[in-house]
């Protein structure tokens, strides 16, 4: 299979400070699938707060896509961490709570945040820290879109964790995952 490009998107409005990671998931209307992009990048964790954008996905299966096209009806989830200015690139969202997660990147263990749903786009939100992991270093995750498999990054693993029926994120996570084959890639990330 050869990928090819379908266009490209300008999220019209949105500020691009540091863009690290792209999720997919439900959001506020049932039904419709919504794409997240995550402006949570913070090298020297200095930023006084980040901005997860949320917007519908895009309709691909139009022959006619345009090589550029605006997107509009943005919305800005701004928020700050319950314990600090950190940085981070994992962005995921769980399909059966529409709940946010990121995950930290920096420390020798990692913290895994939650912004609950409905997330506030008219003030600021707060991440709530949920747990460490013993990891370092997370480029990249995602929740499968069933909920039942979670995959997270870094420059030279990539963790697989099963989430078993009633189980949250938080108590998935908890579990020692699985390590999947992977052959590192210069600056692998998202």
């Amino acid at each position: 299979t050869v990928g090819a490009d379908s266009g490209r998107f300008v999220l019209s409005g949105a500020d691009n400070v540091d863009w690290e990671d792209i999720a997919i998931g439900p959001g506020p209307d049932a039904g419709v699938q919504y794409l997240y992009v995550g402006d949570i990048g913070d090298n020297r964790a200095v930023r006084d707060n980040l901005t997860i954008y949320r917007l519908p996905e895009p309709d691909l299966n139009d022959q006619n896509i345009p090589a550029t096209q605006n997107l509009t009806n943005i919305e800005s989830i701004d928020f700050i961490y319950s314990n600090g200015a950190r940085d981070a690139e994992s962005l995921m969202v769980d399909p059966l709570t529409n709940d946010i997660y990121v995950v930290s990147k920096r420390e020798s263990q990692v913290g895994v945040y939650v912004l609950p749903f409905p997330q506030a786009t008219n003030e600021m939100d707060t991440a709530k820290f949920l747990i460490n992991i013993p990891f370092t270093m997370f480029t990249a995750g995602d929740i499968s879109s069933d909920g039942s498999e979670i995959l997270i990054k870094n420059y030279f693993n990539v963790y697989y964790w099963q989430r078993a029926n009633g189980q949250t994120i938080a108590e998935a996570l908890a579990i020692v995952p699985q390590k999947i084959g992977y052959t590192p890639e210069p600056q692998g990330e998202a």
